[in-house]
């Protein structure tokens, strides 16, 4: 289990706007995620905020994000009963 704190994107702009009036739109939005890390790689992280069939040889899980790696600011590992 990872509490990680990330930057996105923000959500596309549709309408048609001025390019002198980007400064502010272009700013990233913090964020932060928690889950199970289920794959910690060098281009991408991907958190599973559920876990199913525990203790199997193949869990399940469902509702994975994927993070881009370079977009990580912190990552911090936490203790579960698991």
């Amino acid at each position: 289990m990872v509490l990680i704190e990330w930057v996105d994107s923000r959500q596309p702009v549709p309408e048609w706007r001025y390019v002198s009036d980007y400064d502010n739109a272009m700013n990233v939005i913090p964020v932060m995620s928690l889950g199970f890390l289920i794959h910690d790689g060098k281009d991408v992280k991907a958190l599973a905020p559920n876990l199913g069939q525990i203790g199997q040889d193949d869990e399940q899980t469902s509702g994975v994000i994927r993070i881009p790696s370079r977009a990580v600011l912190k990552m911090k590992r936490l203790r579960t009963g698991r």
